[in-house]
């Protein structure tokens, strides 16, 4: 893993230093950064989640929890770093608006993001005896994503009527879906960052659904909207209708398992605070596995439905010179 990411950081960086050397206005795009930020901390974090190795780390356990914490926190900072700038510069291709990527505002939640990446993981350590400043600063950091949020509602009316010109553009759409997971998903990543419900929440499905639709809801529905951009798929075509099906399929099934992971979640909260066994826990939790299980069903024929005929096209287009090249849009 490592080596392929030290190519894949080579690649990145011989493919900036080209377009440097012709346009040098190119590191005032706020994607540059991203992109960037994340090849390092990702190769940092990497390589921290390793320190178990040492005995230092390993002797501790509470040096280990926290430091494992921290890498594993950071690392998917640094990915989401890496999967947002792909949108930042999908969105100015589309769109021709430059402003998009490097307005003082957009460099403004780039820094809050950066600092989110660096310092959020702490509000998985509150239960770990460590220093109270780490949790202190992780709580403050946390909270400043209702910057975010407010930044998200004030804008709301925009997007709505934005997504209602274009939500017949796959890639526009899959941006609005992704558009309504941030939202849902930082409401319940604020909520779980107060020290007095993550107390109850933290260790339960809660996190797990807090994770998977960010992972789900919005990473993946980001990359499958830069993947249609580069497609251009016409209307009309068989494909594109799977690819209907598959993004209603998938978004429908994932908000039935996003639900059934908070429920169960609750669930085993309530069961255990008022003095339940984790078998009985685990027993009224059933029925939410039943949903969540057949949801998972629906998530991955979702998928199928919109990567099968998305990888067809783009094996077609290559084989005709059709796909859109990183270089006729950089």
């Amino acid at each position: 893993m490592l080596v392929t990411w030290l190519l894949f950081v080579a690649n990145m960086l011989l493919t900036l230093k080209r377009y440097y050397n012709s346009n040098t206005l190119i590191f005032s795009k706020v994607y540059i950064w991203m992109w960037l930020t994340g090849m390092f901390f990702f190769l940092l974090t990497f390589l921290e989640s390793y320190l178990w190795l040492f005995s230092f780390f390993s002797n501790n356990l509470v040096r280990d929890i926290t430091v494992q914490w921290k890498a594993s926190g950071a690392m998917v900072g640094s990915w989401n770093m890496l999967v947002y700038g792909t949108a930042f510069y999908v969105m100015e291709k589309m769109s021709g608006d430059e402003k998009v990527a490097t307005s003082k505002m957009t460099f403004f939640f780039y820094f809050l993001g950066l600092t989110n990446l660096m310092f959020n993981w702490g509000h998985h350590t509150y239960i770990v005896p460590a220093s109270p400043w780490i949790r202190d600063i992780a709580y403050v950091i946390s909270m400043t994503e209702l910057l975010i949020l407010g930044n998200i509602i004030w804008g709301w009316r925009k997007t709505v009527s934005s997504a209602t010109k274009t939500f017949h553009l796959m890639p526009y759409r899959f941006f609005t879906a992704s558009d309504v997971w941030i939202f849902i998903n930082l409401i319940l990543a604020i909520a779980i960052s107060v020290p007095f419900i993550n107390r109850f929440t933290h260790g339960t499905h809660i996190t797990v659904a807090h994770a998977m639709g960010t992972t789900i809801g919005i990473n993946t529905f980001i990359l499958f909207a830069s993947v249609f951009y580069l497609l251009r798929l016409p209307e009309g075509t068989t494909s594109l209708k799977y690819i209907k099906a598959g993004f209603w399929t998938l978004n429908v099934s994932l908000l039935i398992f996003w639900v059934s992971l908070i429920a169960s979640g609750v669930t085993k909260t309530i069961e255990l605070s008022n003095g339940g066994t984790f078998a009985s826990a685990m027993q009224k939790m059933l029925p939410y596995f039943y949903s969540f299980f057949i949801a998972g069903i629906g998530i991955f024929a979702g998928i199928l439905l919109i990567a099968i005929p998305a990888l067809i096209s783009c094996i077609q287009n290559v084989r005709q010179n059709r796909l859109v090249s990183i270089q006729s849009v950089a």
